[in-house]
C-alpha cells in the first residue's frame, strides 16, 4: 500500500495554513508562521526527480500546468466577480485588512492591465479574495530555477554529488539573497521583488538534501522532540516567516524554524500513518488536494464572516474585511474560520467533479458556451434596445399627435 506520510504532512500543513489566516491567537500564528508554507518547498525539493535533470521538458510542462495554467484560470475568475463582490458586500472599500488597506472596484484599465499582468507575470490577482495566489507563482520560480541551478552545478562539478549541487545552490541562494537585503535590490518583474522565490529555491534545496540523507537522520521522538524544541524556540525569540519585506534578522531567523518544523511535521505525520489509519485517510485527501484549499480558503471565510457579523450586530460591510472580520479578535470564531476554510473548498471540488461526470466542464466547452452565452446575451440585449427605442419612438409620435391636436384646438381660426 502507497504510504500516504507525506499526504499527511502536506494536509497538516495547508490545515495551518488556513488556521494563520483566520484571526488566531498571535502566539499560534507566531509558532506556524514559521513553517507552514516552508514545508511545502521543502516537499518540493525532496521529491524533485532526478530524472528531470536529463530530460526538463517533462518538468517544465508539469510544473506550468500544475502551478500556472490553475493560477491564470482562477486569477481570470476572481477578476471577472471582483466589482460583483463589492456589489454584494464580500469586498468594500471601508473596511480591509488590519493594517487599513482596502481594494477598490475596478474600472475598463484596471481590468484590461490586470489581465495582462495576471498572464504575462502572475501578478494583478485579487489580493484579499486571493491572497495566497503568490504561492503558485513562488513555487513555479522556485521549482524552474532550483532544476536550472542544479543542471547548471551538475555541469560545473560533474563529480560533485548531487548533495554537493544542492548544498551549492542553497549556499548561492543565501548569498543573493544577503545581497538583495544589503542593498535594498528587487527583480523588477517578480511581485515583492523576489525575495520569496529565492527563499523558495533555498528551501527546495534543503529539502532535496534531507531525502538523499534521510538515512542519516533517524525519524524517532528524539528527534522529533528536538525539532519541535527548535521550533518553539524560534517562535519565542524569533517573529520570522516568508514574507516578501524580511530583514535579515526575519531570513536568518527563519532557516532553522523552517527545516525544524517540516521535520516536526514529518514525525507528527508518520505516527499518524502507523497508528491512526482513520485519520490518516481523512487527511491523505486532504493533503492530495491542497492546491485548492490555498486557493478558495479565503473566499470560504466570507461564510463565517457573515455569521459573525450578524452574531455580533455588526454593519454588513465588515464582511469584506480581510481576511476576517476585524473584529473581538479574541473570540474562538477562528476555529470556525479553519473548519470553513478546509471544508467548503473540498465540497466545491468534490460537487464540480461529481456534475462534471455529465457536464463537460473543460477549458474548451467552457470558452464555447461562454461565447454561446455571450453571443445570446448581446442578442437579447439587442431584442431589448430594439423595443425600448419602438416603445420611446411611438410614444414620442403620440405625444407629437397629441401637441398638433392641442395647437390646432386652440387656433383662433376655428373660432
Amino acid at each position: 500500500m502507497r504510504d500516504k506520510t507525506f499526504s499527511v504532512l502536506k494536509a497538516l500543513a495547508i490545515i495551518l495554513v488556513v488556521v494563520s489566516h483566520s484571526g488566531a491567537p498571535a502566539w499560534l500564528n507566531r509558532f506556524i508562521f514559521q513553517f507552514h508554507v516552508p514545508a511545502f518547498f521543502l516537499c518540493a525539493g525532496y521529491f524533485f526527480g532526478v530524472k528531470y535533470l536529463d530530460d526538463g521538458r517533462q518538468f517544465v510542462r508539469r510544473r506550468f500546468s500544475g502551478l500556472y495554467v490553475p493560477f491564470v484560470k482562477w486569477s481570470l475568475m476572481l477578476l471577472v466577480l471582483h466589482n460583483l463582490f463589492f456589489a454584494v458586500g464580500l469586498l468594500n472599500e471601508q473596511y480591509g485588512n488590519a493594517s487599513g488597506g482596502v481594494l477598490h472596484p475596478y474600472g475598463w484599465h484596471d481590468f484590461f492591465q490586470n489581465i495582462w499582468s495576471i498572464t504575462t507575470g502572475m501578478q494583478g490577482y485579487d489580493v484579499f479574495i486571493g491572497g495566497a495566489f503568490w504561492f503558485f507563482r513562488a513555487l513555479l520560480v522556485a521549482s524552474l530555477v532550483f532544476w536550472l541551478g542544479m543542471k547548471f552545478f551538475r555541469w560545473l562539478r560533474p563529480t560533485d554529488t548531487l548533495v554537493q549541487s544542492a548544498s551549492l545552490l542553497a549556499a548561492t541562494m543565501g548569498l543573493l539573497i544577503v545581497w538583495k537585503i544589503a542593498a535594498g535590490l528587487k527583480i523588477p518583474v517578480l511581485s515583492g521583488g523576489g525575495y520569496r522565490e529565492l527563499l523558495g529555491v533555498m528551501l527546495m534545496s534543503f529539502g532535496f538534501i534531507y531525502r538523499q540523507c534521510r538515512n542519516y537522520v533517524p525519524l524517532n521522538w528524539k528527534t522529533g522532540l528536538a525539532a519541535t524544541a527548535l521550533t518553539v524556540l524560534g517562535a519565542i525569540y524569533v517573529h520570522a516567516s516568508m514574507a516578501y519585506n524580511a530583514d535579515f534578522g526575519a531570513f536568518f531567523g527563519l532557516l532553522i524554524p523552517a527545516v525544524s518544523g517540516f521535520i516536526m511535521l514529518h514525525y507528527v505525520s508518520s505516527l499518524i500513518s502507523a497508528h491512526m489509519q482513520p485519520v490518516e485517510k481523512a487527511l491523505a485527501y486532504v493533503g492530495e488536494r491542497t492546491l485548492y484549499i490555498f486557493a478558495w480558503h479565503l473566499l470560504a471565510f466570507k461564510l463565517v464572516s457573515i455569521i459573525k457579523v450578524a452574531a455580533y450586530g455588526l454593519p454588513w460591510p465588515m464582511v469584506g474585511g480581510h481576511t476576517v472580520v476585524n473584529y473581538a479578535t479574541d473570540d474562538l470564531f477562528w476555529l470556525l474560520y479553519t473548519i470553513v476554510g478546509v471544508g467548503v473548498p473540498l465540497g466545491g471540488l468534490a460537487l464540480y467533479r461529481h456534475y462534471a461526470k455529465t457536464v463537460d466542464f473543460s477549458t474548451k466547452s467552457c470558452v464555447k458556451y461562454t461565447i454561446k452565452g455571450l453571443i445570446k446575451l448581446g442578442y437579447y440585449i439587442y431584442i431589448g434596445i430594439k423595443k425600448t427605442l419602438i416603445y420611446l419612438w411611438q410614444c414620442l409620435v403620440g405625444f407629437w399627435r397629441a401637441l398638433k391636436d392641442i395647437v390646432k384646438a386652440s387656433s383662433p381660426n376655428e373660432e
